[in-house]
């Protein structure tokens, strides 16, 4: 999580971002944070608690980590970005609960970059994935068309 300015603008909101590995999420999250938002990004809680990417025992910590954080931002009254894959109605769930739960607007951004151009980027990337991981999500990609969530698509 990198903390930067909250109570500016319409007051406290949660955005989601979706889309692939190597879409493009963190770079268009980082331009929200860049305008006030708060950026919560379980990848940096992953290499904070342990030092590296995705590691199946540590991942319940990594979420319970998120959530309190994002929570907590929202009860402050800032408008938060969750920089993570959120591909599948399940994942976009617990979300969309809290925003419910908290009273705040839920909004989505949603890249379709296609997963050829992922694959590619992950190729150059410091910082690859698994390919498998990119086919496996393109695989189980489920529109985004929640009831109560404001959908941004992001060319």
């Amino acid at each position: 999580m990198l903390p930067v300015g909250g109570r500016q603008g319409t007051g406290p909101r949660l955005a989601l971002m979706c889309g692939l590995p190597k879409s493009g999420k963190t770079t268009y999250a980082r331009g929200l944070q860049e305008r006030g938002w708060v950026r919560v990004c379980p990848d940096e809680i992953r290499r904070a608690l342990h030092g590296r990417g995705h590691y199946p025992p540590a991942e319940p910590v990594v979420w319970a980590n998120a959530e309190l954080s994002v929570r907590a931002l929202l009860l402050g009254g800032h408008r938060v970005v969750l920089d993570a894959t959120n591909t599948t109605r399940h994942r976009r769930a617990p979300w969309l609960r809290l925003a419910r739960e908290l009273g705040v607007p839920a909004l989505a951004y949603v890249l379709r970059t296609p997963r050829e151009e992922c694959l590619r980027r992950n190729e150059a990337s410091e910082e690859p994935v698994p390919p498998e991981v990119i086919d496996r999500m393109a695989r189980q990609w489920e529109e985004v068309t929640e009831d109560g969530l404001e959908v941004h698509l992001v060319e």
